[in-house]
């Protein structure tokens, strides 16, 4: 009996890193890695955040039996600004508790969980950066600081590829800041490996 089949497998892991943990079998990454595609988290394309939220609005209304219209420009602001974490997903699932709470058939900012509410507050008083550029900006330099300037664990926690994470660097121009702060570091460094040593006398 023969069979002709199409493999398809989907991780959101590193999986060279996990190869170079152990923690995944190269053999099989290598049978598996024929014609890899990256899909990028939402967070680096949140144009496409009001596309997708009010197809997910139409369809979950439909599915519910709940005419709501649409999101507010505060409601929408929030939505575009928050990073989602949990990528198309979680931002179905938030969808469809707005559905299932909202009563004014518009979906209002008040109507959005707290996170989303908070984002749009600390961008509203100045803490946070006011640009989509700029809070990416602003995240992944968060991020390498955290990470100590480890671009490998500082991918990991902004759940994006090394190579995205160098583009990105490049794009913002933090590329340039880390190497002048890898060089400011080895000066120190270099300076406090010349400093003389006093000998005391007797």
């Amino acid at each position: 009996m023969e069979a002709d089949v199409r493999l398809i497998a989907a991780t959101n892991r590193d999986l060279q890193e996990c190869i170079e943990q152990g923690t995944f079998r190269s053999d099989l990454y290598y049978r598996l890695n024929v014609i890899p595609v990256h899909l990028p988290p939402l967070r680096e394309h949140a144009e496409d955040v009001p596309v997708l939220a009010q197809h997910f609005l139409q369809s979950c209304g439909a599915r519910l039996s709940r005419a709501i219209e649409g999101f507010d420009d505060e409601a929408m602001d929030a939505l575009v600004r928050y990073p989602w974490p949990g990528n198309v997903r979680e931002l179905e699932n938030m969808i469809e508790r707005v559905v299932v709470l909202n009563r004014s058939g518009t979906v209002k900012l008040s109507d959005l969980p707290e996170a989303l509410r908070n984002s749009a507050a600390g961008l509203a008083d100045g803490t946070a950066p006011g640009t989509l550029r700029e809070m990416e900006r602003h995240r992944i330099s968060e991020a390498l600081r955290d990470a100590g300037g480890n671009k490998k664990l500082a991918a990991r926690k902004l759940g994006i590829h090394r190579s995205t994470l160098y583009a990105k660097m490049k794009r913002y121009g933090l590329a340039e800041e880390a190497q002048v702060e890898d060089e400011t570091g080895r000066e120190g460094q270099h300076a406090e490996s010349e400093t003389p040593t006093l000998i005391p006398t007797r």
